[in-house]
């Protein structure tokens, strides 16, 4: 499925950035995908919108009182 320098890559750095290799590789594939999508967007600016993504669906959601 994966090459080996691939499944490798990934493990190497799931290790640095605190992930399993699993999550590693959907991250690269995400970041890959939006990058080849919106290229004149800047890799920093494409992962600052993922995590912030993230961010946004991990957190507590609270119903907001009208009026």
């Amino acid at each position: 499925m994966f090459s080996d320098k691939l499944a490798s890559d990934a493990k190497f750095r799931s290790k640095i950035e605190y992930r399993f290799t699993a999550s590693q590789l959907e991250y690269s594939a995400t970041t890959g995908k939006t990058v080849e999508e919106k290229p004149d967007l800047s890799f920093i600016f494409i992962k600052e919108n993922l995590i912030a993504m993230e961010e946004i669906k991990q957190s507590p959601k609270e119903e907001y009182p009208y009026g």
